[in-house]
């Protein structure tokens, strides 16, 4: 089927909403090609308002739009757009399907292969797989794995040519030995009890394509128009799945993405999306035209970035701080400076401090030269509770009232899995607990205000007393109706001690406090795979080092030496930095080593419009204006014995550290 939009439609949308579409976005408005939208362009804003033009024209009973994000923050930005709007509301319910590739291979493929064949599915969860293998392995099996390097996270089901096989880590084939049988025997345990690793649905969901006859095209008649959101992190394998499925021949599919931000896709083949040549959305509404000057050297898809905003000699300056081994640990407290000068008070989005490797690393350099109490486990995307109180610690650090509720309804919904609680789902299916079901449940229950009222005063109750998490976790237990008795809830909600007990300690949360002429500022420091998709007030991005120096290697892309579109570990090098460079709004900075910063790039980056900041020079003439001070003072030192005083003059052991 085919639903025209026109000029006129969008003209009525720019009207209803206050919205501005240009060209490009108009095109892509009205047509099915696969886009390509800059950082900052609006892409969500743009497929929300495709969607609400469509849903105005929808009068298919049975047949609905498929919109397949990557991510559930993606999905769930869409859905928020669309709750705003009467018929962006009419998508949020049946024929029609919002949600990630994984929430729809699970439910319209693997899930339904699984009853077929008598699967039975309780839980999907990595974590949970992992922890049941973990407690089942016997010991010699264990030092096996161990010897041998092996992830006990690869004890995963495939289908290959037509079949299941049982791929085993450490062992390239069957084996007769005690620990491949002990690890066979866990896995055929593992799914007698119905635990399945995420990636194992697409084998099931693979199956279901392969041998139920007409599963796809049940599917391609149900949904006629599809889009997928963040199509550039789509790996090999949901590509195909997704590709088997909705052929263009019987479907309307659209794709949104950005390849010059392809930093998640492992690589394991190529998706069909990231190697095209697509009409590109090059207007960024995030950053002014000097940091889109600044970051199109560093487009893969060598496209020219815009901006809707003009640069003004009122912008702060884009910075690049040269430092050396022992000025590194000053760049974070310079960047803070620069941005107390130029950043006002009252900006809402976060300044943050980025670099691609956050792994200790004695040999290499890491995030942890610059920040010596930097821990990767700590980053905002490493987030592994262990327990319910956990969720509760981690609202101190959540940027908004949204953020902190989802999180307790994370930490309440991993509960109800623990338990083996299952809720029915949109169609009444029985299925283990989402954060969509729970909140479906409470609010079908009458629930849901009282549990709302109750996660606000949580909020701000102080858990590092017992005797205050147990009376506060007790009438919230009672609410969910959950089993206390239950031994996985009771050590799941059992008392656990903040291990970040003081906030001057901030440091082990990855964050800087700086206090200047009485302002105070937290910057978070954090890798770069975990800010993707975030908007910065500024952003510093640290030089580290995967067997290069990331950005002494694009130095010659940053400032136009080089124009090529460069392979292998410099293609990952630049995505990494496009990406780390695109998040800001006002201020956009690099540290770099001196010794990879030559002259002749020192000049360019001025005419590119960098301003250079040589924390080297300036510790330096800091260093040889203290020893000035102090070959003056001697001869005052000697005058002071003789009249009767000593004078000790202070040695220089280390003049990194007084600088």
């Amino acid at each position: 089927m085919t639903l025209t939009i026109t000029d006129d439609d969008i003209d009525l949308i720019e009207m209803e909403t206050g919205l501005s579409f240009d060209e490009p976005r108009r095109l892509a408005l009205k047509g099915y090609d696969d886009i390509q939208a800059c950082p900052g362009s609006g892409k969500t804003t743009l497929i929300a308002a495709k969607l609400i033009l469509l849903a105005s024209k929808w009068n298919q009973g049975s047949n609905g739009i498929c919109v397949l994000s990557h991510t559930n923050v993606a999905k769930f930005e869409i859905i928020s757009r669309l709750e705003k709007h009467p018929d962006g509301r009419r998508l949020l319910k049946y024929p029609h399907f919002i949600g990630t590739i994984q929430e729809f291979v699970n439910r319209f493929l693997a899930i339904p292969y699984c009853r077929t064949v008598g699967i039975p599915v309780n839980q999907i969860d990595d974590e949970i797989c992992c922890n049941y293998i973990n407690s089942k392995l016997k010991w010699g099996t264990r030092k096996y794995l161990e010897n041998k390097r092996a992830s006990i996270g690869g004890l995963q089901v495939k289908y290959e040519k037509g079949e299941f096989v049982t791929s085993v880590p450490a062992f390239p084939s069957y084996s007769n030995s005690n620990s491949y049988q002990d690890l066979a025997s866990i896995k055929n345990s593992l799914i007698g009890s119905g635990l399945h690793f995420y990636r194992e649905m697409y084998e099931y969901g693979k199956a279901y394509v392969d041998t139920v006859s007409g599963a796809s095209e049940a599917l391609r008649s149900r949904f006629r128009i599809v889009f997928v959101d963040e199509m550039q992190d789509t790996e090999y394998f949901q590509d195909h799945l997704i590709n088997s499925i909705f052929d263009t021949e019987y479907c309307q599919v659209q794709r949104f993405g950005d390849a010059d931000q392809a930093i998640f896709n492992s690589g394991d083949g190529s998706n069909t999306y990231n190697d095209l040549d697509l009409p590109a959305i090059t207007t960024s509404h995030r950053f002014n035209s000097s940091i889109a000057k600044i970051v199109s050297g560093l487009s893969s898809k060598r496209l020219t970035i815009c901006s809707s905003h003009e640069a003004t000699k009122d912008d702060p300056p884009n910075t690049i701080f040269v430092v050396s081994e022992k000025t590194r640990g000053q760049v974070i407290s310079s960047f803070v400076d620069l941005c107390i000068e130029h950043i006002h008070s009252d900006e809402v989005s976060p300044i943050k401090v980025v670099g691609a490797v956050g792994n200790e690393n004695p040999t290499a350099l890491t995030i942890g030269e610059y920040f010596p109490n930097f821990h990767k486990s700590q980053a905002s995307n490493n987030f592994k509770p262990q327990k319910l109180i956990d969720y509760f610690y981690k609202i101190e650090m959540a940027s908004s009232n949204h953020k902190s509720y989802r999180l307790v309804l994370d930490g309440v919904a991993r509960c109800y899995r623990i338990a083996g609680v299952q809720l029915s789902d949109q169609i009444g299916d029985i299925k283990p607990v989402t954060v969509d079901r729970l909140r479906r449940w409470l609010k079908d229950t009458d629930k849901l205000k009282a549990f709302n009222q109750m996660v606000l005063s949580l909020q701000f109750k102080d858990f590092t007393d017992e005797g205050v998490w147990i009376e506060n976790l007790v009438p919230l237990i009672d609410l969910l109706e959950l089993d206390i008795d239950n031994p996985g809830v009771s050590e799941f909600t059992s008392f656990k001690e903040r291990e970040i007990t003081t906030a001057e300690d901030s440091s082990s949360l990855n964050i800087c406090s700086v206090k200047r002429n009485g302002r105070s500022v937290d910057v978070e420091i954090s890798t770069i795979h975990s800010v993707k998709g975030e908007t910065h007030a500024a952003t510093l991005v640290l030089e580290t080092q995967f067997h290069q120096y990331d950005i002494g290697q694009m130095m010659d892309y940053l400032v136009g030496v080089k124009t090529d579109s460069p392979l292998k570990r410099k293609a990952k090098f630049m995505k990494q930095l496009y990406v780390a460079m695109t998040r800001p709004k006002h201020l956009v900075c690099l540290a770099i080593d001196e010794s990879r910063f030559s002259g002749v790039n020192r000049e360019r980056a001025i005419q590119q419009g960098w301003n250079i900041k040589d924390l080297t020079i300036i510790a330096s003439s800091l260093q040889h204006q203290k020893l000035e001070e102090t070959q003056q003072e001697r001869p005052r030192a000697a005058q002071n014995i003789e009249g009767g005083f000593t004078y000790t003059s202070r040695s220089i052991k280390n003049p990194s550290r007084d600088s």
